[in-house]
């Protein structure tokens, strides 16, 4: 993974001349089979990119980092990301654990995405997941 800090990315954006990014965990995406840190993970990612919004409200903005395949956790995560963290948006990975984003088992899921008019986007990852 390449090395990121807030201050490195600041001046990027400056000397290239953009004022406000969206960001979000870059693929790969974090399931690698463990329900428990799945969901760690995503909490913790969502956490950092909420305060570093909340510090640059001027520079940043966020997309929330789902923990699926595990839905009911990710319907939870989607909940705090809007009402507690902030969120702008929410990505999810165009495969996890060999369910892709047609899959029902992702349904319960979007209808919650669709009764917050969320913002969704999608990353390819760089390696199978499944």
């Amino acid at each position: 993974m390449p090395e990121w800090s807030v201050g490195k990315h600041l001046t990027y954006m400056d000397q290239a001349g953009i004022t406000k990014c969206l960001l979000s965990l870059s693929s790969p995406h974090f399931y690698y089979g463990d329900r428990n840190e799945t969901v760690s993970l995503g909490q913790q990612v969502d956490e950092y990119a909420a305060m570093l919004k909340r510090e640059y409200p001027d520079r940043f903005l966020f997309a929330a980092s789902l923990p699926v395949p595990e839905m009911d956790a990710a319907i939870r995560a989607v909940d705090v990301a809007y009402d507690e963290l902030g969120a702008d948006a929410v990505k999810l990975p165009t495969n996890a654990d060999g369910l892709y984003p047609g899959d029902a088992h992702y349904d319960s899921l979007f209808e919650r995405l669709n009764e917050r008019q969320a913002v969704v986007f999608f990353i390819q990852p760089r390696q199978s997941v499944t």
